[in-house]
């Protein structure tokens, strides 16, 4: 009963690392292709899909006429602009299924622009915070400094002072006592509740200091 969720989990991830290494092999000896369904069979959203966009840099985040394309190759939107100056805040609603997530990973870099142009700030001066934050194994200060080291942390120039600062703005510091201290090594994934772990995650974004 204790293990369930464990196991589960386990086998979700040994399911993708399968299909990973299926890939692979399948990269390595030339044919594979990426099997899209649904709309994706029709010939107007397959010349989406054929398409290819752009993108640059800039001071901004401005989309302008790039198609939203949904993990299975559904074609949400065939042309979205909008654009996100600095000091301006944007709130993206809608249902499951509606492309919010593909908008984010079009903009992460990690799904093509299968049309039009997208701008962006540099890598460096982004940064997301996932519904769900990825807690690394190690001490409370990587999960704090993540994905730095102590090392690189020092390079900041940032004191263990500023890091319980940080603590205190999203109103967690009593971890750092109730924990053990900084080196502290815990399973954190089970030892913090979800809002814990989203406030740990917020702290990152302080850490950082993306702009």
């Amino acid at each position: 009963m204790f293990s369930y969720k464990e196991i589960t989990e386990l086998a979700g991830y040994t399911s993708r690392v399968s299909t990973l290494l299926n890939v692979m092999e399948d990269i390595q000896s030339g044919h594979f292709e990426k099997k899209l369904v649904s709309s994706a069979g029709t010939e107007e959203n397959a010349a989406v899909l054929r398409g290819r966009g752009k993108v640059t840099t800039g001071p901004d985040i401005e989309f302008t006429n790039v198609p939203i394309v949904s993990p299975n190759g559904d074609v949400l939107l065939k042309k979205l602009s909008f654009t996100v100056k600095p000091n301006e805040h944007l709130l993206i609603v809608g249902p499951n299924g509606c492309g919010k997530s593909s908008l984010f990973r079009i903009m992460g870099g990690l799904w093509p622009v299968y049309g039009g142009t997208v701008r962006k700030p540099p890598s460096e001066e982004i940064f997301y915070i996932p519904q769900r934050p990825y807690l690394s194994r190690g001490t409370l200060r990587q999960q704090i400094i993540y994905p730095d080291s102590k090392l690189e942390q020092v390079r900041r120039d940032v004191t263990d002072e500023a890091l319980y600062e940080i603590l205190r703005v999203v109103e967690i510091e009593n971890l750092v006592e109730r924990e053990g201290g900084w080196e502290a090594e815990k399973e954190w994934r089970d030892a913090w509740s979800g809002g814990i772990q989203q406030r740990v995650a917020m702290a990152r974004l302080f850490y950082h200091a993306p702009k």
